[in-house]
């Protein structure tokens, strides 16, 4: 039954992040994964795997070619981004996504793989980003590369990583947190006003209906031409609170650790 509809924000606890992958989610995701190869691949839609580990079994989810990252262009529109620097995992295929984006905001980018940090470093002294997308373990990596080159410069993270991993990183930076359930699908965006309060908030994405059944936090896809739709897809436990934020944001979602 459901008992609220969500359009803005939720919350986590901040030493123990949301674990989606309760059984209830784990079972949700093997049923959509079962979909998505019951259907067979278009070449007309882009994929991402199902999972954020390569480590893990994985399908690949498809998405609409061409759809850039809503989250990404909060951020770049909160930073006033010019340029930008990309490191983000190969494995996770967003690449093409951030292209997309990038196209429609008509600002350069660089990507550089996070096993060079040679490389990383001399894209950032170059094109000296407003904004540098990256997993919280490359952000940290290449933190330790910037420091050992001495390059001091400004600019703010946009961090994509799974709702489990939502690490805490020192704050010297502004901070954009974007929670993708599933490479591709942001369920969960921090603005830089929740990080700097250390705020256990977050904002939803718009490109969902979220509800509340039986106190799990639910995605059912807003767009029918998406071509993996999500039906009350189970995101994680909780309850709604109200919460203002100074973006403008004002409703929220509290997560319960039952797990």
């Amino acid at each position: 039954m459901l008992s609220h509809t969500l359009h803005n924000a939720v919350a986590v606890p901040h030493n123990n992040p949301m674990i989606l992958m309760d059984d209830q989610a784990r079972e949700a995701l093997h049923s959509l994964e079962h979909a998505i190869v019951s259907r067979g691949y278009d070449q007309k839609n882009h994929h991402t795997p199902t999972r954020h580990s390569p480590d893990e079994a994985f399908v690949l989810m498809p998405h609409k070619r061409g759809m850039p990252l809503r989250s990404l262009e909060k951020s770049i529109d909160a930073v006033g981004a010019r340029s930008t620097v990309v490191i983000l995992p190969l494995f996770l295929q967003l690449d093409p996504m951030v292209f997309w984006t990038h196209r429609a905001h008509h600002i350069p980018h660089a990507a550089a793989a996070p096993n060079q940090p040679q490389v990383i470093v001399e894209m950032i002294r170059q094109l000296k980003p407003q904004l540098v997308i990256a997993t919280p373990e490359t952000a940290r990596r290449s933190e330790t590369a910037l420091a050992d080159a001495n390059l001091k410069t400004s600019f703010a993270w946009h961090l994509i990583c799974h709702p489990n991993h939502l690490d805490s990183l020192p704050l010297e930076r502004d901070r954009y947190t974007d929670a993708h359930f599933i490479p591709g699908c942001s369920g969960a965006y921090q603005c830089a006003h929740l990080a700097h309060e250390e705020s256990q908030h977050f904002h939803l994405s718009d490109a969902y209906r979220w509800s509340e059944i039986n106190g799990t936090l639910c995605a059912t896809s807003i767009d029918d031409t998406d071509p993996a739709q999500l039906q009350a897809f189970p995101v994680c436990n909780g309850h709604l609170e109200a919460h203002a934020c100074p973006c403008g944001a004002t409703t929220s979602f509290v997560y319960n650790h039952t797990v």
